[in-house]
């Protein structure tokens, strides 16, 4: 007996299912898969990432959206959900440019999940990196004070660090400087690495 092949779908189908639909679902190549339910830690630290940034960047040429927007990865035919997402692409930015969507991000943040992790470290890493213009990939824990940053370097290079509960990092392409517990402000997450307690 055959195994059933998935139906695949069109990315423009996807599109106009997905506007307005009750749940939010992310595109794969032909595959829908759907968006797990948040905490309210992890919404919090999103909602603290967006505004850590978005404070910054006011007048400037580069706009800072929260999770409801996707991000378009043309090479590998995907459509994700960020937490974060900035853009200071004009083609992203004009009157005439999608408004549920950017296809030339510098930087993507993601609040990492127990059910997201894994997707958000492997398979959405490789497929961001694909993006030209990104420059900072950033994971946030929700467990402890910990942010990673995936940063492009010369060539194929991306350069990785790690910082901690009282330390500050860089989004160098856009010129701000975060500290880390600005991120967990009015969270109850502390400084040590705890193991997660529940699924979210």
């Amino acid at each position: 007996m055959e195994a059933a092949v998935p139906l695949r779908i069109l990315a423009a189908d996807y599109m106009a299912g997905e506007d307005g639909a009750a749940e939010r679902h992310e595109y794969l190549d032909g595959q829908v898969r759907a968006m797990a339910g948040e905490s309210k830690t992890h919404n919090r630290i999103g909602l603290n990432a967006w505004q850590a940034v978005v404070s910054r960047l006011q007048g400037g040429p580069c706009a800072a959206y929260a999770s409801g927007l996707r991000v378009h990865i043309a090479a590998a035919n995907r459509y994700y959900y960020p937490d974060v997402v900035v853009t200071c692409d004009p083609r992203d930015l004009a009157p005439d440019a999608p408004t549920n969507y950017v296809n030339h991000p510098s930087i993507v943040v993601e609040v990492l999940s127990n059910s997201t992790e894994s997707i958000d470290r492997g398979e959405k890493l490789h497929h961001y990196k694909q993006l030209p213009t990104l420059q900072t990939y950033l994971l946030v824990d929700q467990h402890w004070r910990h942010v990673e940053t995936y940063r492009r370097g010369e060539g194929r290079l991306w350069l990785y660090e790690s910082f901690e509960g009282g330390e500050t990092f860089l989004l160098a392409c856009v010129g701000v400087e975060i500290a880390v517990d600005a991120l967990y402000a009015g969270t109850e997450v502390g400084t040590e690495p705890l193991p997660p307690t529940a699924p979210h």
